[in-house]
């Protein structure tokens, strides 16, 4: 029987954090005059759209409302999709080779990210994969965070009535373990994003590795051959 893999998409599937970091930072400026330093954005990568909003608000001592918030996530969006035009984007070493070898296997591969949906699916266009994928957990808002988009693949796979074993969640931070955790599936930290791989085994999860390279992702391989 197949397995469900959801994945991460940025730091574990593709880097583009500088992508991010300068939109957000060019958003900020140019609608509320505030330079956000480069660490406090980073820090805040892989929460749903809407709640870096609010923390950035706060420690700004800006008066944060939901409309505030979407104009910063619509012109923050203009700018990373004119970016990313700009410059195709290379998937992380070893990626396209595990896709290829999961679907070889029969397997269901879904995403789960902290990206609007719009924006996802660009990316995904963009580095040429989108066609591995057919579950999807995008930020919508979410009264649960990185969990509940965890959630909503999870339950995406179930209404298409797919049958498999198990599901992994394979992700580059804290925040994608513990996710996975609260759903009580299988975690897999890789550490090719900001977190190294003891931050990785810090937060327990199923495995941890370095990258999702040939001799790392075989280790993922034997997790999913366990009974």
């Amino acid at each position: 029987m197949p397995d469900l893999i959801l994945f991460d998409i940025d730091g574990t599937l593709v880097d583009l954090t500088e992508f991010h970091i300068s939109s957000y930072q060019d958003a900020y400026e140019g609608l509320t005059k505030k330079y956000i330093t480069r660490d406090r954005i980073h820090e805040k990568l892989g929460l749903p759209e809407m709640e870096i909003h609010k923390q950035l608000f706060e420690e700004e001592n800006l008066k944060f409302s939901e409309s505030g918030g979407g104009r910063i996530i619509n012109k923050y969006s203009e700018l990373f999709f004119s970016k990313l035009k700009e410059k195709r984007t290379e998937l992380l070493s070893g990626v396209l080779e595990f896709l290829v070898e999961l679907k070889r296997r029969k397997n269901y591969l879904g995403i789960v990210t902290g990206n609007i949906e719009e924006m996802g699916r660009e990316i995904l266009k963009n580095l040429g994969i989108e066609a591995y994928f057919s579950v999807f957990g995008f930020d919508r808002n979410q009264q649960d965070g990185r969990a509940g988009i965890v959630r909503d693949a999870i339950d995406e796979a179930i209404k298409n009535d797919y049958s498999y074993k198990k599901v992994i969640v394979i992700g580059d931070t804290p925040k994608d373990i513990k996710s996975g955790k609260a759903n009580k599936v299988y975690t897999v930290g890789v550490a090719t994003g900001r977190y190294s791989l003891e931050d990785l085994q810090n937060a327990e999860p199923d495995l941890a590795i370095q990258s999702l390279e040939k001799n790392n992702f075989d280790k993922i391989i034997a997790i999913m051959e366990e009974c």
